[in-house]
C-alpha cells in the first residue's frame, strides 16, 4: 500500500468501525450462554472474527447477513480454539470455558502467548480448573467440576481478568459474588462489561471490592446494536483538528457511550479545538476542524489507545502533548512507546522522556518525507499514516493489512478525505 499524496484540504465524511470491546463480549457471551441473538453492525475486524470462530467451534449456528451475525443453537465444549492475536477473546474465553466445565486446547499467535495471563489462570485454578501449558505458551484447560460462582481475581494488572471471571460466574449461578483484589485498572472497560451483561439480563454491580452478579436471562431473541469505536475514531478526529479547514465528519459513534476513550471529544474541546456533536436525519455525528490547540495531557494508564492518536498532536500542534505513565505503552501488541518516539524524531520533534512522562513538541520545520512504515501494530500503522498525511509525506505501508485487527476499512475511509492511496 502506498500513500501518494493528499488533496488541498483533508475534509469529508468518514465512518468508524464497530467497537470490538463491545462486539467480542456480546458474541462470546451469546454463544456460551446459548442466547439467540442478532448482533451488529460489525466491521468484521480480525478480533471480531476470532470471537466468531470461537463460538463456531462451540457448535453454535451462525448466519452472517451484511454487517450482522445471527447466533442460535446449543453450546458444546470445543476440543480446540484459536485466539489469534486477540487478548480480549483469549482472556474472556478462559473464564467462560471454565464455567462450562470444558477441556479445551488453546492456540494462537506467539506474541499473545507471551503477554500476561497468570493472574487469571491462578484465579480459575483456585476455583477448580486445571491448566497445562504447552511449548507454544498456550494452555490446555480442564475445568470439569470447577465452581466459578464465588471466585477472587486480581484486578490490578488487567480489567479483562475481572471481566472474564464476572462473565463466567453468571453462567454457573443465578447469584454469585466475585472478590476483586487490588486496585482495578481500566475501570471504563468494566463498565462495558456491565453494559454488555445488562443486555443479556445479567446485572453485575460493584460495591467496594466485590461484584455481585445476578442472572435473570431474557428468553426472547436479542437484537444488539454495536456502537462505533472511539479508539479508532481518534486518528480521524486528530486529522480534523490539525489539518482540515473544511471539516471532517465522523459517523457511527454513540454520544452517550460508556467507552472510556469517548473522553477524546472532551480532551480536544478543552484544548481549544473546533469539535462538536451535531445531529441530522441519519443520527448523531462529530464534526471537527483545524484549530489552534493548547497543550494536551493524557494518561496512558487510563487511555493507552488514545495516547497513540494524541501523540500525533505533539508533532504538529504548537501546544504539544504530554503522555503520563508512558511505560504502559510497552505492554501492548508492540513497544508502542518506542514507535511513538521514533515517529516524532523522524519529523524533528522535541522529545523529553522520563519514567513518568513523555513530552512531544513540534520542531522548527516539518518537511515532507518519503517513508516506509514497517510496523505490524495496527494502531501504530494508523498513527504513522496520519502523520504522513499531515506532513505531506509519501511512502509505503509494508504491513497495511494489519489495520484489519481493528479498522478494516481504514484506507478506504481515508480516500473519502481526498488522500491518494495506491494498493
Amino acid at each position: 500500500m502506498r500513500i501518494l499524496g493528499r488533496g488541498p484540504d483533508i475534509s469529508g465524511t468518514v465512518s468508524v468501525p464497530s467497537s470490538k470491546s463491545f462486539s467480542q463480549r456480546c458474541i462470546l457471551y451469546a454463544g456460551f450462554s446459548e442466547t439467540e441473538a442478532r448482533i451488529g453492525p460489525l466491521a468484521f475486524s480480525n478480533d471480531e472474527n476470532i470471537a466468531i470462530d470461537i463460538i463456531r467451534n462451540c457448535g453454535l449456528n451462525l448466519v452472517i447477513s451484511g454487517r450482522y451475525i445471527e447466533i442460535s443453537g446449543k453450546f458444546s465444549c470445543p476440543p480446540l480454539i484459536n485466539v489469534g492475536e486477540s487478548g480480549t477473546s483469549y482472556r474472556i474465553s478462559l473464564g467462560l470455558l471454565a464455567a462450562k466445565g470444558c477441556r479445551t486446547e488453546i492456540t494462537g499467535n506467539a506474541l499473545l502467548a507471551a503477554r500476561p495471563i497468570r493472574p487469571l489462570v491462578e484465579s480459575l485454578e483456585r476455583c477448580g480448573a486445571r491448566f497445562e501449558f504447552k511449548l507454544d505458551g498456550f494452555p490446555v484447560i480442564d475445568s470439569e467440576g470447577a465452581n466459578i460462582e464465588n471466585c477472587a481475581i486480581d484486578g490490578s494488572l488487567s480489567s479483562q481478568y475481572v471481566t472474564s471471571v464476572v462473565m463466567a460466574s453468571s453462567l454457573k449461578a443465578d447469584r454469585s459474588h466475585i472478590h476483586v483484589l487490588g486496585k482495578s485498572v481500566s475501570p471504563d472497560y468494566l463498565k462495558i462489561t456491565e453494559e454488555t451483561l445488562d443486555q443479556f439480563g445479567v446485572i453485575a454491580r460493584r460495591d467496594g471490592d466485590y461484584y455481585t452478579v445476578t442472572r435473570k436471562p431474557k428468553s426472547e431473541k436479542l437484537y444488539i446494536e454495536i456502537e462505533g469505536d472511539f479508539s479508532s475514531a481518534a486518528v480521524m478526529l486528530v486529522l480534523g483538528v490539525i489539518g482540515s479547514d473544511g471539516g471532517i465528519i465522523v459517523r457511527g459513534l454513540n454520544r452517550k457511550s460508556t467507552q472510556g476513550d469517548s473522553v477524546i471529544v472532551k480532551i480536544l474541546s478543552d484544548a481549544g479545538s473546533m469539535i462538536s456533536w451535531e445531529s441530522d436525519q441519519d443520527g448523531d455525528y462529530i464534526i471537527c476542524r483545524k484549530s489552534e490547540l493548547k497543550k494536551i495531557t493524557v494518561d496512558a494508564d487510563l487511555y493507552p489507545d488514545l495516547a497513540i492518536g494524541l501523540s500525533i498532536l505533539g508533532i504538529f500542534s504548537s501546544g504539544g502533548v504530554e503522555i503520563k505513565n508512558p511505560g504502559r505503552l510497552r505492554q501492548k501488541e508492540s513497544d508502542r512507546l518506542d514507535a511513538i518516539v521514533r515517529m516524532a524524531q523522524r519529523y524533528g520533534s522535541h522529545i523529553l522522556l522520563s519514567d513518568d512522562s513523555l513530552e512531544i513538541r513540534p520542531g522548527k520545520e516539518i518537511k515532507p518525507l518519503n517513508i516506509t512504515v514497517e510496523s505490524k501494530d495496527h494502531r501504530i500503522i494508523m498513527a504513522e499514516v496520519c502523520a504522513m498525511i499531515l506532513s505531506g509525506s509519501t511512502g509505503s505501508i509494508k504491513f497495511h493489512h494489519e489495520v484489519s485487527k481493528s479498522f478494516p476499512d481504514f484506507f478506504w475511509e481515508l480516500e473519502k478525505l481526498s488522500v491518494d492511496i495506491k494498493p
